[in-house]
């Protein structure tokens, strides 16, 4: 199952973000999310993963994490990954207990 929310932003930037909740051993495979924007410039994704849904540690979002973070500041660099589209549409797979924000750009 994947649940979507969106919003948009006064300067026309809309950020998605996709959740994918799974039960352990039913739902292994990724399933592929595309989104379609034909006014849009660039997009860009943040990954939060984590090893289950009850999970506390070992998460991480674009690479970061809080995982013996003294402070709530997350450690490490944030990676942004680039999309590239074909045409106007972006596409993405997507694992278990995955979730992603996709960042589209006007």
């Amino acid at each position: 199952m994947i649940d979507a929310f969106a919003t948009l932003g006064d300067d026309g930037t809309i950020r998605i973000l996709a959740l994918r909740r799974s039960d352990a051993g039913t739902d292994t495979e990724s399933v592929t999310v595309t989104v379609t924007g034909s006014t849009v410039h660039a997009a860009t994704l943040l990954r939060l993963d984590a090893p289950s849904l009850d999970a506390t540690t070992g998460l991480s979002l674009g690479g970061q994490t809080w995982d013996g973070s003294a402070d709530g500041i997350p450690i490490g660099t944030l990676d942004e990954e680039p999309l590239i589209p074909t045409g106007a549409v972006w596409s993405l797979d997507l694992p278990p207990y995955d979730a992603v924000v996709i960042t589209l750009s006007p």
